[in-house]
């Protein structure tokens, strides 16, 4: 039985909140949690109590994406084929909520996917190498946003929402930054993390298939800085 928002509340006054509590939780990628790794990651398995644990686990198809166990960071970057992906799964989202802990290594940085499906579906940080540029491009659809200020150096929270109407909002830190239409039509499929030599270093992204309520983003933002520690 789900937890009734009334006793989610009264879980988050007590600190144990969980994403789990939320049902339209499909994955979610925690930091420093079911991380395999030999020389590299082998697989990073979703913590998502909902649907198959094995639909959403990531892997690398190709190549090497590390783990720096002194950050507890995933490093997608410094090679050409830093991916990984899931083993049997595509969430085709119309409204989703997507929390993603993430530092872009600056130097070099331009259209950094972090999540999507390669080719049509891409999130993009540093659109045409620009800090304050955010691309959200959907069934081919290529939206994109101009935020307040320049996305952060070091460790970020970034939360992007889209509502049943289109409106996408964007926000850092846990301040909204940007917001814009889209076209609800134009769904934002999620297969991958990375789509090669992504200039980032990856620490959490969690993944909802509706917009959820302020209540709920708040605990969310709060839970993850918290256990993060930014």
């Amino acid at each position: 039985m789900f937890l009734s928002n009334a006793l989610r509340i009264g879980n988050r006054a007590k600190n144990v909140f969980s994403l789990n509590s939320i049902a339209s939780l499909k994955a979610w990628y925690k930091y420093r949690t079911n991380i395999d790794v030999t020389s590299q990651v082998d697989t990073w398995i979703s913590s998502a109590t909902f649907g198959d644990v094995d639909d959403t686990k990531l892997e690398p198809p190709s190549g090497k994406t590390y783990y720096d166990t002194s950050t507890g960071s995933l490093l997608f970057r410094d090679t050409d084929d830093s991916i990984l992906q899931t083993s049997n799964l595509e969430l085709n989202l119309g409204q989703f909520t997507i929390f993603a802990v993430v530092d872009v290594v600056e130097s070099g940085a331009a259209n950094e996917m972090l999540i999507g499906r390669l080719g049509n579906d891409e999130l993009r940080l540093y659109r045409g190498s620009f800090a304050d540029s955010i691309r959200l491009r959907a069934d081919g659809v290529n939206y994109d946003f101009s935020l307040t200020d320049d996305l952060p150096t070091g460790v970020f929270l970034l939360t992007l929402t889209r509502a049943s109407n289109g409106l996408v909002e964007i926000r850092v830190n846990k301040t909204l930054s940007a917001s814009g239409a889209t076209d609800i039509a134009k769904l934002f499929d999620f297969t991958r993390v990375g789509n090669g030599a992504s200039d980032l270093n990856i620490y959490e992204i969690a993944i909802f298939d509706t917009k959820i309520n302020a209540d709920d983003i708040t605990a969310i933002e709060n839970d993850m800085t918290n256990r993060i520690g930014i």
